[in-house]
């Protein structure tokens, strides 16, 4: 009882800071997902810098991420969630997109762009260095052409800062690259707000948690847990590495995603958030963050 009425008292204020509200929550609550919830500390809200919302679009991804001016949307989930996803923006008071990021051209994660591009001015597209196959990305590619966006195809680290937040987009090794399928070719964004970062990874599997941790990858306060939660060999180690205090799988059930994700993640003391609960929202200052689902 105790931690529902805390994730309910962080939820008022952090809506209070944003005025969303999330059509798209279900009713109920996880043990396992607000596993600590209790323990959240609560940003200075007033002074808050970054605000991410992991938007409750099922089994899909779609993350928007404002700072005090500006607005970045990673991901935009499959195409018949496009009415909750711009009806979110809308709430949120966003009706220009800084940057659309597409980790990669699969259903649940490109399905909505072309009608996102259509409704909104989007400003900047960056994309992974390869064409994708289906009608989603027919259909966003039509869309950037017929509104004169030229995207970037993100083959090197992409670095760009929004109000002092800075962001890294980055693709998979270029030597690698043709070696991966597009899972692994998913475009990994950090985000840095004063002492906290956050590291948001797309559909990212085997191969590519692979170079990420011969590459050094190390902690990471907030993460958006890889490939919705679903099993990889190395999914442990990974999750090790980056020790997140706070933890989001996007998937649309809880009992969808591996038992050793929530393992590894309890393993670290990660706080862990499912979005089959609800839109999970966090809060930053720069020196803390809190993180609540949206009822």
């Amino acid at each position: 009882m105790l931690k529902k009425i805390f994730a309910f008292f962080v939820c008022a204020i952090t809506l209070s800071c944003c005025g969303c509200s999330n059509n798209a929550s279900s009713e109920g609550s996880s043990e396992t997902a607000l596993e600590n919830s209790s323990e959240v500390v609560t940003a200075d809200i007033e002074n808050a810098k970054l605000t991410v919302s992991v938007i409750n679009v099922k089994k899909a991804d779609c993350i928007l991420i404002q700072t005090e001016n500006h607005a970045v949307l990673i991901d935009t989930a499959t195409e018949d969630m496009s009415k909750t996803i711009l009806q979110y923006l809308d709430d949120c008071g966003v009706q220009k997109l800084d940057y659309m990021i597409i980790t990669h051209f699969h259903k649940d994660h490109c399905g909505s762009a072309a009608k996102i591009i259509k409704k909104l001015d989007v400003e900047n597209v960056l994309q992974p260095d390869y064409d994708g196959t289906n009608d989603e990305y027919d259909n966003y590619l039509k869309a950037t052409e017929k509104y004169d966006i030229s995207p970037t195809r993100v083959n090197e680290n992409y670095e760009f800062s929004l109000d002092d937040i800075s962001f890294t987009v980055s693709p998979a090794d270029k030597y690698t690259f043709e070696e991966y399928d597009e899972n692994d070719r998913s475009l990994v964004t950090s985000v840095y707000c004063g002492e906290k970062s956050f590291l948001f990874a797309g559909d990212i599997d085997e191969a590519r948690i692979n170079e990420m941790l011969n590459a050094g990858v190390s902690h990471y306060d907030f993460l958006k847990v890889e490939h919705h939660g679903f099993y990889a060999e190395n999914n442990a180690d990974f999750i090790k590495a980056v020790s997140p205090e706070y933890a989001v799988i996007s998937n649309k059930s809880e009992e969808n995603a591996d038992a050793g994700v929530f393992d590894a993640l309890n393993d670290v003391g990660a706080k862990t958030f499912v979005t089959c609960y609800g839109t999970v929202k966090a809060v930053c200052d720069g020196k803390n963050i809190a993180v609540s689902y949206i009822e």
